[in-house]
């Protein structure tokens, strides 16, 4: 499988093509529910005149923990749990989905033509939470102490996540702890992406509709606080070491700079810290009294970006 894949702050997207990627033309939009997929509603794609974007949001895997069956395989693996089968079992399923519209793509020919993306709108979260065993509310099985994603950080290993969703980073979804905001993000073009590379380049979701408007040779009449990424993709340009990422959490603001610097604001009490994403992605040596310059420059890009009021960077929607 050629693709680029991204460190980027759960959707399937295809674009396809005919001709000249710049010409303006009116792009075919398709809604397609997952149950439908094997349908054949991806025939859309056989009018081939148009450019065409495939949108497929999915639930799985989410919550409340739900799937039509619990796949053999699965079901005969006695270190999972009942609930946590069910949990695999829709990671299964998904990766089934994607398969058919991939499978969709090859049978009409179009594989060479469309552009498929891969992310997710959000870092991990625990659906399957049970008694001895990733507990709600979140604690340190082995201490009993309650994680304060502070001085006690939220991770895999000490809650009883048998999964390690968050690839063993620290927190979760609504945290501004890399485990809350780092999302897989896969680019598939057949025969125009470069083979199985990684690119370690800070990218967001917002960048993708400037990214999109540079492939299709088009200018937004109003700006937008995402950047392209276009030539990473086609001639692995890299970005700027100042490009910088800027969101809210329900514990504070934090910023990340391509470099992989990362500032973050614990608003409960008021503290900085400052990380190294680069050798220690699970936030674990807080440097902010060894490079007081790089904090102070990252504390007033942020201070800014928050309007003057950190407040403002305290989620506060859920």
């Amino acid at each position: 499988m050629r693709n680029h894949i991204f460190n980027s702050l759960l959707t399937v997207a295809t674009i396809t093509y005919s001709g000249n990627l710049a010409a303006q033309q009116k792009p075919n939009v398709i809604f397609i529910y997952a149950d439908d997929l094997g349908k054949g509603l991806l025939s859309a794609y056989g009018q081939k005149q148009y450019t065409t974007f495939l949108y497929h949001p999915t639930q799985l895997p989410h919550g409340p923990v739900s799937v039509p069956e619990v796949y053999p395989e699965i079901q005969n693996n006695f270190q999972l749990t009942p609930i946590e089968k069910e949990y695999a079992s829709m990671v299964k399923k998904l990766d089934i989905h994607v398969g058919l519209i991939l499978q969709e793509l090859r049978k009409q020919g179009l594989e060479k033509n469309t552009i498929v993306v891969f992310s997710s709108d959000n870092g991990h979260e625990i659906y399957y939470s049970q008694k001895g065993r990733a507990e709600k509310p979140y604690r340190n099985l082995q201490s009993g102490e309650f994680f304060d994603d502070l001085n006690n950080k939220y991770s895999s290993s000490l809650s009883g996540d048998i999964f390690n969703g968050n690839a063993s980073m620290a927190g979760l979804k609504r945290s501004n702890l890399q485990g809350g905001v780092n999302v897989p993000l896969i680019f598939y073009w057949k025969g125009t992406f470069a083979e199985n590379e990684i690119s370690n380049q800070l990218v967001s979701n917002y960048d993708l509709l400037p990214t999109f408007a540079e492939m299709l040779g088009i200018r937004p009449s109003i700006k937008k606080d995402g950047i392209s990424f276009w030539k990473t993709l086609t001639e692995n340009v890299l970005l700027p070491d100042n490009r910088y990422v800027v969101y809210s959490s329900n514990l504070g603001a934090a910023i990340v700079e391509n470099t992989g610097w990362k500032l973050r604001h614990y608003a409960k009490k008021n503290i900085f810290e400052l990380y190294n994403l680069n050798t220690d992605p699970q936030e674990r040596n807080n440097l902010i009294d060894n490079y007081p310059q790089i904090a102070e420059k990252l504390i007033n890009i942020l201070i800014r970006e928050c309007e003057s009021d950190l407040r403002n960077g305290i989620n506060k929607t859920g």
